[in-house]
């Protein structure tokens, strides 16, 4: 390939961009991107999900069960379907070795369904958008009987120069931090100013959702607590604080 490339032009100063990251990535270990059609989900690896079918008004829950099945949560129930799941932005390789690297997007689709089973509205977005597109989902649905229950959930809090694991319990409007299942400190729902995705230290899984619940001033020992949560715990929460 290279003596093909070299025969057409002896003059480098005119050969394009691509064909010089070609010629080099030849000998040597030049990353080359180029994109992929992979997805992450339940499972393992799969292909990107195809969402062109989904027409408001028109596709049934049972089309999109079947069509989207393999990226459900397990947080779907009754009128809303959650699907989540990872997608490469593009891919890179290291020629002339077989490593490979890419750079990977969490995606997530959120259905809303009529009375008669038919597509009221869909919401595709990222995780930046996740709680925002869940509210929105959300103001189309009645509350689960045990949307007030009581709620466990991973957490880590920031003292000092050192993050805490422990948990964050909901229950009867107050949330409390265990560490080792005693209290570090509790606060009522009043004390949380709101609640935003991320925070989460590493890089969990597509079956991780990450949220940072931020107090008011001076009504907590820490300004605000991390969570780690699955998409079914990240509904319950919602329902919990709306």
């Amino acid at each position: 390939m290279c003596s093909h490339l070299l025969s057409e032009g002896n003059n480098m100063a005119r050969a394009t961009p691509v064909a010089l990251i070609v010629m080099l990535s030849l000998s040597a270990c030049i990353p080359i991107p180029h994109h992929t059609d992979v997805a992450i989900a339940k499972g393992g690896e799969r292909k990107t999900p195809k969402i062109e079918f989904l027409k408001e008004g028109i596709t049934t829950k049972a089309e999109v069960l079947e069509e989207l099945g393999s990226v459900d949560t397990g947080a779907s129930e009754g009128r809303l379907f959650w699907g989540r799941w990872e997608q490469t932005k593009f891919q890179i390789d290291y020629p002339p070795t077989v490593l490979q690297d890419a750079i990977w997007r969490r995606i997530n689709l959120l259905a809303v369904f009529d009375a008669g089973d038919l597509l009221l509205q869909y919401c595709l977005c990222s995780d930046a958008q996740l709680l925002a597109c869940l509210h929105r989902m959300l103001d189309h649905l009645d509350a689960p009987a045990d949307a007030s229950s009581r709620l466990r959930l991973s957490a880590m809090r920031q003292r000092a120069l050192w993050p805490v694991d422990g948990e964050a319990v909901f229950e009867n409007g107050t949330l409390a931090f265990l560490v080792g299942d005693k209290p570090d400190f509790v606060v009522p729902f009043s004390a949380i100013a709101d609640v935003v995705n991320g925070g989460y230290l590493g890089y969990p899984d597509w079956s991780v959702v990450s949220l940072t619940v931020h107090f008011k001033p001076h009504t907590a020992p820490t300004d605000h607590l991390v969570l780690r949560t699955s998409p079914k715990e990240t509904l319950r929460l919602i329902w919990l604080l709306r």
